[in-house]
Formats: C-alpha cells, structure tokens, sequence
C-alpha cells in the first residue's frame, strides 16, 4: 500500500530529474525506478480490488440468506472458495445474475488498472526518450561522439523492451474490447463510498498511534482481555456460529473480522464449533454499533456497519446498513442493549467464552 501512497511523490521527482541532461547511467536508473513504482502501483491496486470483490460476494451472501434463496448462498460460496484459490475472475459465466453482473464488474476494473499502467508506462517512456535525445545532443556537441552514440543505441533498444511491447498491446486490447453489461450497484460505489489506499493508511497510522497512547475504551467488563491487531485494524465484520441449547438459539462462537493494511483478516474464534452465518461490511463501511441480546450467555445479536469518513477516526451516521439478526431472542427484545455507535469505528474486540459466547464488547478509540 505504500507504494500506492508514494507513486505519485516518486513519479514528479523523476519526471523533474529526467527534464535535466546528465549521463546515461543516471538518467536510466531513474527510468528504471519510475517503472518498477507504477507496476508496483498495479499490484496494489490488484490486490485492493480483490479485497473489494470478496467484500461484494460477502454482501451478495447476506441478501441471499436474508431472502432464504439456498442455490444463491450456495452459488456465492462456491465463488468466494474459488477466488480464494485462483485470485481470477471467473472463467465461465456464473448463472446467478448478480454473480455475473458482479464478475462482469471486476474484469472491467482489471481493464482499467491494465490501461492505466500502460498509459503510464508509455509517458514515461516518452518523457525518457526526450530527456536520451537532449542528451545525445548535448554529448554530440561537446564532441563527445561515443557516448553520444550509446545514448543514440539505447533510445533505440527502448522501443524494443518488452514494457513498452506489452503496454502498447494492452492499450489496443482495451480499446477493441466492448462495454460491459452496467455495473451492480454493490461494486459500482466503491470509487464513491470507498476510502483511498491513501487515506486507509493514514487511518491505520492513526489506529497505531491510539494503540500506542492505550488511548481507547472497551464497552465490555475491563477484564475481559482486548483483541486488538497492533498494525491498526477496522472491524468489519464477524463469522458466527449459531446453534441450540436447551430449546433455544444461541451464539456458540464467534470469530472477528478485520481490516488491515494487508486486507481482510480473521482473528481469533470464540467458542466452539464453526462458522454457520457471517456478517460483513460492504466496501468503505466498518463496524459501528451492535446490538446484543444476553443472559447468562449471548443469545442473539446484529451489527450496523457505518460509512468510513476518509482520513480520520470517524464513521458517518447517514446511509447505515444492518446485518440479519444472528441467534435467539430479537432486536426489540427488552433484553437487547446497544453498544458502540458512537461515530467511532471499532478496533478489536473484547470476547469473553466458554463452551459459548459469554459476552462481546467492542473496542473504541476514546
């Protein structure tokens, strides 16, 4: 992600050093820098969209199992174990429409980043070979007519690199490539409602920094010992297991869900047993506020996720989505208290288990 963050620092100094006539060891060094920061701009932005596209399947799998429709839920986890394992796109149409929308979506975006790597790559070869020609010139002047002509061979060998061959072809694949069918709503706000990798980093910066001055609060018992990711994490969500006990439904386990610097992270399962259900946040949304039905155990619960605010420790309050209610009782229940929902996004949390889940608490940046 860093790399994200410094390309364009790195590309303006480049570009205002390649602008000066130098020596020809110098300058391609220079070039050569400039092209490993924009494939390894390519690689996160890759490695960005995969995280948004799981985050998408996810929420495709919560309307399905909220419309009770087991092929669709069947269907979306057998793409999210495929894409765990191949990290590509489909290679036949998925029959579920909002799968096909949705794999339609992502081949588009991978589209975009191939072109805009290209687009790049070729500028700065252009603004390369223009710094090569002063430069031959400049040599020719000063009589210089040896390393004038390794200059004149290298401007040459340029247009014959294997870069510049596969950005020229990727630019003319894209360009005779048909529009895709419009975009699925879930996937096409993600340049909207998504934070920047820029501002993502900034906000896990700040996270550490909160995680360093223990400047945060739990909503649980303080002695229920704090999970929390010391690179900076968001939660985003959790896998749960439900299940009965003694003629009623209760949480069994529980696994959060986060948001680091290298993408969606599990952290530790409470309880026993498996994951049954999950609840996830959207792209650009994390965990804000719960609300937890409990007796002597966790009998139920829901989460409503809140639209990250870029570059701060804020969630918004406008657009908020709820998860299905997860286990026994219900949200109205006078048991039913709320945590969170303060505007502050969740950190870690603070599980207290058993045999089941006896408490949760989430962890909040004061």
């Amino acid at each position: 992600m860093k790399c994200a963050v410094c390309f364009a620092a790195i590309l303006i100094t480049v570009v205002s050093a390649l602008g000066q006539t130098g020596d020809l060891a110098t300058a391609k060094l220079q070039y050569d820098n400039a092209i490993t920061a924009i494939h390894s701009t390519r690689v996160e932005a890759e490695k960005n969209l995969a995280g948004q596209y799981t985050n998408a399947l996810s929420t495709l799998q919560i309307k399905a199992q909220s419309d009770g429709d087991l092929d669709k839920v069947k269907a979306i986890l057998a793409e999210k174990t495929r894409f765990e394992t191949e990290h590509s796109s489909p290679a036949a149409q998925p029959s579920v429409t909002e799968l096909k929308n949705l794999a339609d979506a992502l081949n588009r975006r991978l589209r975009e980043i191939g072109m805009k790597e290209a687009a790049d790559i070729l500028k700065q070869t252009q603004q390369y070979d223009a710094t090569l020609a002063a430069l031959q010139k400049d040599l020719t002047k000063q009589g210089k007519i040896d390393d004038a002509s390794a200059v004149q061979d290298e401007r040459k060998k340029l247009a014959e690199t294997q870069n510049i061959k596969e950005a020229k072809a990727a630019l003319a694949a894209t360009a005779a490539t048909p529009a895709t069918s419009q975009i699925p709503p879930v996937f096409a706000e993600i340049p909207a409602t998504a934070p920047t990798a820029a501002s993502m980093e900034n906000m896990f910066a700040s996270i550490r920094k909160e995680i360093d001055k223990r400047s945060y609060k739990s909503t649980a018992d303080d002695s229920i010992s704090p999970e929390i990711p010391t690179n900076g994490a968001l939660l985003v969500g959790f896998k749960i297991n439900v299940g009965n006990w003694s003629g009623h439904t209760i949480i069994w386990g529980i696994q959060p869900v986060f948001l680091t610097a290298d993408g969606i992270t599990p952290g530790k399962f409470y309880g026993r047993g498996k994951p049954n259900h999950e609840a996830i946040a959207p792209p650009g949304y994390a965990v804000g506020e719960m609300k937890i039905s409990t007796g002597s155990r966790v009998d139920g619960f829901n989460v409503t996720f809140q639209k990250i605010i870029p570059d701060s420790l804020k969630l918004t309050f406008s657009e908020p989505i709820k998860s299905d209610w997860f286990g026994g009782a219900k949200a109205n229940d006078p048991s039913v208290k709320k945590i969170g929902g303060t505007g502050r996004p969740a950190i870690g949390v603070a599980v207290k288990s058993g045999d089941a889940v006896d408490r949760i608490g989430l962890i909040l940046p004061k």
